[in-house]
């Protein structure tokens, strides 16, 4: 028989304290090897915290080592370069992340003196850091009797607990926070919020059969009495995407690439990308839109070659790019170009060029392999051509 956790809508004490020894003991036995547990540093909580969102463990540890090798503590990340950190960052996606760190990392040094707050409503005030965050902060460096309610810890508790609440919802997560914060012990607060995340990531996962014969608490799981854990957590239909269609133009001269810098507001702010125009465009089409540019002429560019790249797609949360891309290898009778652009002509209305590359630049591959941010979003052509 299933021990409740909340009996006749009171804790019950005796089978919270019995649920605290065996997350806690199972979580010190099998926790997971990463560089940033084990250390009460409130600015590597931080920064791992960061690039986890969204993010595999195993894809970020090697960026949480690079990056504070380069930025040991909040005040040098305070005085970073934005080229340095948009290339260290390059890989990870969702760039606002690390834009945002910067922001906070001034912050604290400005407000605090370079020390993390401990308190939750100042971690909350800081640029980046949500509710979540500001918990693992404060739970985890500071042993704060904080709850720090992921994706992971949703899924454990609405098993758990049997709440059927859409946890896309906020008041199924304020009830799941509420509920987490009457089983959080008088002390280990930061293994015991590391230990629902890691049960989440490693037995009580998405998948509709989890490791349930395994599981420390299943004795108090209430998905598992009813065999409901493949009905939980129940998540509402997410939106729709809008999709388009781009035409990535890779532009190449000897060892030199063409590329742009996006503007600093909107989509990929500031990062730097390959020309790419709205629509699909058919090889035969694209030779004569080029054929027909004038500015190649006046650089004294000729095409050379056109190659057909592999399709590929950029996801965002809201929209999605799907991708087709030529490699267009350029040639001079007068030594390297200085400039490219690519202007809307009105015999190819149906192919509208977004954009005139005026932020553009030939760049050495050298230097773009180790300057040079190139937004995740073209990837696929990143590796293609560097």
């Amino acid at each position: 028989m299933r021990r409740k956790l909340i009996e006749n809508q009171k804790p019950n004490r005796k089978n919270i304290e019995a649920f605290q020894r065996s997350l806690l003991q199972w979580y010190q036995k099998n926790k997971r090897t990463m560089p940033w547990r084990d250390i009460e540093n409130p600015y590597y909580t931080w920064v791992s915290e960061i690039m986890l969102q969204q993010t595999r463990v195993d894809t970020v540890i090697p960026y949480f080592l690079r990056f504070i090798e380069k930025y040991p503590t909040v005040k040098d990340l305070a005085k970073g370069e934005d080229e340095d950190l948009l290339k260290l960052w390059e890989g990870l996606g969702y760039y606002s992340r690390v834009k945002n760190m910067k922001i906070a990392a001034r912050e604290v040094v400005e407000k605090y003196d370079g020390v993390f707050p401990k308190e939750r409503k100042a971690l909350e005030s800081l640029k980046g850091i949500g509710e979540y965050t500001a918990g693992a902060i404060a739970s985890i460096a500071y042993e704060q009797k904080e709850p720090a309610v992921d994706g992971n810890v949703l899924r454990v508790m609405t098993r758990i607990t049997g709440n059927h609440g859409d946890i896309k919802l906020g008041k199924t997560k304020k009830e799941i926070t509420h509920g987490v914060r009457k089983l959080l012990p008088e002390e280990n607060l930061g293994d015991f919020n590391q230990g629902l995340i890691e049960l989440g990531a490693v037995l009580c996962t998405t998948a509709k059969a989890p490791d349930c014969e395994i599981c420390p608490v299943s004795e108090f799981c209430l998905a598992f009495e009813k065999n409901l854990q493949g009905a939980l957590p129940v998540k509402g239909k997410a939106m729709k995407k809008r999709l388009e269609k781009k035409t990535v133009l890779i532009f190449t001269y000897k060892e030199q690439l063409f590329l742009r810098k996006r503007e600093e507001r909107g989509l990929l702010a500031g990062l730097w990308e390959f020309p790419n125009i709205k629509g699909h465009i058919k090889e035969e089409a694209l030779k004569e839109i080029l054929e027909k540019e004038q500015h190649l002429a006046e650089e004294n560019l000729t095409v050379e070659n056109i190659t057909r790249l592999e399709d590929s797609k950029a996801v965002f949360s809201h929209i999605q790019w799907n991708l087709m891309a030529y490699q267009v290898n350029l040639k001079s009778s007068e030594g390297p170009p200085e400039g490219l652009r690519i202007k809307e002509d009105k015999n190819y209305l149906e192919l509208p060029v977004e954009e005139v590359m005026d932020n553009g630049r030939w760049i050495p591959r050298e230097e773009v392999r180790k300057d040079y941010s190139i937004a995740s979003a073209f990837k696929a052509y990143r590796k293609e051509v560097l």
